[in-house]
């Protein structure tokens, strides 16, 4: 299958969940195609799509909206999945209260494409967060909350997600 693989991203957290995903589908006989979203070509011609993006003030970025409404007719007529990257997985892992985070930034991602599009699967997954990724405000808060910087990511998650992405493709 040829996969479109869209990513927008601004620090690069979500540009390397997609390549580090689309290795992972590579690796089952799937031919990738990464493409910052701003730049990805139309979906028409893929079998299949995965689109991600960083989640900001609680929303996919608008380079994203933008593509996904640009190509509804496309992405409705072909299996697609989505990923998020944002706070919320890393504040469940660091305690915070703000956990519910996580779910509440899926419902309102999917909230905003209800109707339009039906991904097959959309997960929220943890990103980079450092100190230059945050305003002074947003600095201030996660100091209160005591929050720690770093890589969140997980790989062994993102590459089983990607494998049961590879084993649907190989199914239909």
């Amino acid at each position: 299958m040829v996969v479109l693989m869209g990513y927008a991203s601004r620090h690069g957290s979500t540009r390397a969940i997609a390549d580090r995903i689309a290795a992972s589908l590579d690796e089952y006989g799937n031919l990738v195609e990464v493409h910052a979203i701003a730049d990805a070509p139309d979906p028409g011609g893929y079998d299949a799509v995965v689109l991600g993006s960083g989640i900001y003030g609680g929303a996919w970025s608008p380079d994203a909206v933008r593509f996904v409404r640009r190509h509804v007719d496309a992405l409705t007529r072909r299996p697609v999945w989505l990923f998020s990257v944002g706070l919320g997985p890393a504040a469940a892992d660091q305690g915070f209260r703000l956990a519910g985070l996580m779910e509440r930034q899926g419902t309102k991602i999917l909230g905003g494409f209800s109707g339009i599009l039906r991904p097959r699967e959309h997960r929220v997954f943890a990103g980079v967060i450092q100190a230059g990724h945050l305003s002074r405000t947003q600095r201030l808060a996660f100091r209160v909350v005591r929050g720690r910087y770093g890589d969140f990511r997980d790989g062994k998650e993102l590459d089983a997600w990607a494998d049961d992405i590879a084993r649907e493709l190989a199914s239909d």
